[in-house]
């Protein structure tokens, strides 16, 4: 599936996605150390998954983005486009979503396609962290990706 298509499909997926529990829990993962922990420590598993391909860049940059504001570092952030990404990280990790993650050839195409989607609404936030990303730390986008 090409990043065009997932972005339509994202589209449809995220209607659903911003009226459920995801976006009303995310406040909730981020007042609670251990759940946003949890949800930071899975991510770097999941861009392995041949299905985030066309969005691996928008989910390593919104990961990076959550792990920032998380760890206090970056400190210049919309607090709305914060919470829609620690919802769509908590989305990604959770095997239990729209799709479940577990039905083959479909389980993750919900997750990439919310990622696209996200991406695309949060797309002036992220370059702005991109940038000061770049002049802070010189460029340094390290995330160690595990094997299988």
């Amino acid at each position: 599936m090409t990043r065009k298509e997932l972005l339509a499909r994202g589209r449809d997926y995220f209607h659903r996605f911003e009226d459920s529990r995801w976006m009303h829990e995310a406040e909730r993962f981020l007042d609670d150390e251990g759940k946003i922990g949890r949800v930071l420590r899975y991510m770097p598993g999941m861009l392995r998954k041949k299905a985030f391909v066309p969005v691996v860049k928008d989910l390593i940059l919104a990961y990076l983005y959550v792990s920032d504001v998380v760890k206090g570092q970056y400190k210049d952030f919309s607090r709305g486009k914060l919470l829609l990404l620690v919802a769509l990280l908590a989305y990604v990790v959770s095997p239990f979503d729209f799709v479940p993650d577990w039905l083959p050839g479909a389980g993750l195409l919900d997750d990439a396609a919310l990622v696209g989607y996200a991406a695309h609404l949060a797309d002036k936030e992220l370059q702005r962290y991109y940038r000061w990303n770049r002049q802070h730390r010189k460029g340094d986008f390290d995330v160690q990706i595990p094997a299988e």
